[in-house]
C-alpha cells in the first residue's frame, strides 16, 4: 500500500475507554496511483483501529451483560463509569453478539488445527 499520493485531510476518531472518550486526529492520505486503485483515500489509523472501544470496556460490558439484562447493564455502567454519553441497550447486545461470534470462530479454528 503506497502512500505517495499526498495528504487529503484529517478527521477525528473517537476511541472509547473505561474512563471516557479519547478523540484522535487521524490523517487521510491519497493512495499512490501506481497501486492501480485510482484516486482513493485511506486512513492508516482507522484501518488499524477496527474496534473503537478498548478491550477493558468491552470486557466490562460483556461481563455485566452476562449477569443482567442489557438495559440494566447500561444503567450500571452509566452510574459507575464516566462514559460521557449514555449507551443504548442495543449497542451492548450487538457488542456481546460480536464477541460471541469472535469466540466461536476462534474455537472452530483451534478445533480444526487439532
Amino acid at each position: 500500500m503506497a502512500l505517495r499520493g499526498g495528504v487529503k485531510g484529517h478527521h477525528r476518531l473517537v476511541y472509547r475507554l473505561v474512563f471516557g472518550r479519547l478523540s484522535i486526529d487521524s490523517p487521510r492520505y491519497y493512495q499512490c496511483q501506481c497501486s492501480g486503485a485510482g484516486r482513493r483515500s485511506l486512513s492508516p489509523l482507522a484501518s488499524c483501529l477496527h474496534e473503537r472501544t478498548s478491550p477493558e470496556l468491552q470486557y466490562l460490558q460483556a461481563n455485566f451483560a452476562a449477569l443482567m439484562s442489557y438495559g440494566q447493564t447500561v444503567r450500571v455502567l452509566d452510574e459507575a463509569l464516566p462514559l460521557e454519553h449514555v449507551l443504548a441497550a442495543n449497542t451492548i447486545r450487538r457488542r456481546v453478539a460480536a464477541l460471541g461470534r469472535r469466540l466461536e470462530s476462534s474455537k472452530a479454528t483451534a478445533a480444526s488445527a487439532l
